[in-house]
């Protein structure tokens, strides 16, 4: 289920989907091989609704959706894929990502097999995902200025690394510009087991963690 580099697309609904047996792909996309997917993004595009859709049997991406502000799937369920929002190859100069998101709703989410990757995503606010119980692959979360919260009331286990903040710790010029400089609060109090590493990196704002559960890493 492909949307992608419509320059006059304004909105876009289909309110009885509830089921995708592949990817859902919304704007400038590179989820696999570069020569079989080059799209470029939505340039106007500011309503996308799935009110219905439960599962997703592939991968998700949203990027390259230079008006879009809020992005919801507030019935999704549970991903067999990946969840990418923004730009999962993304650069100091880049525009990929989705500029002027602000609020995205993943309220009903409780499975993702692969990753939850967010990137690319300046003025996006604040990362909910509280109803989540299991991501099978890692949470990465950086580029992201204006993000100043991220919950996971129920994640109990990550099968891959957390990595919150500046990608290259040791490159203090990549950690200044992929940082979440306004993040202030990570709630995870039923996190017990990470698989991979534990990564925290450019939090200028954050004055504590508490990880009570947490237990392997």
């Amino acid at each position: 289920f492909h949307v992608y580099d419509n320059e006059k697309l304004l909105g876009f609904a289909a309110t009885k989907l509830e089921e995708i047996g592949g990817d859902l792909l919304i704007g400038d996309m590179d989820l696999h091989e570069t020569e079989k997917y080059d799209y470029a993004g939505n340039a106007v595009l500011q309503r996308f609704e799935l009110p219905a859709l439960t599962t997703v049997w592939g991968d998700i991406q949203l990027s390259g959706n230079a008006a879009m502000q809020t992005f919801g799937l507030n019935g999704l369920v549970t991903v067999s894929g990946q969840i990418v929002v923004g730009e999962a190859e993304l650069s100091r100069h880049s525009t990929s990502g989705n500029q002027i998101l602000t609020q995205m709703d993943l309220s009903s989410l409780e499975t993702v097999t692969g990753q939850l990757y967010v990137a690319g995503n300046p003025r996006l606010r604040a990362i909910e995902i509280d109803k989540a119980t299991q991501i099978g692959f890692g949470i990465t979360v950086y580029a992201s200025e204006d993000l100043e919260s991220f919950s996971a009331k129920k994640l109990t286990g990550v099968g891959g690394e957390i990595w919150i903040g500046g990608l290259d710790h040791s490159d203090s010029n990549v950690a200044d510009w992929a940082s979440n400089p306004a993040l202030h609060t990570i709630d995870l109090p039923l996190l017990a087991s990470v698989t991979g590493r534990f990564m925290l990196s450019g939090l200028d704002s954050l004055p504590s963690l508490d990880l009570p559960a947490l237990t392997d890493v």
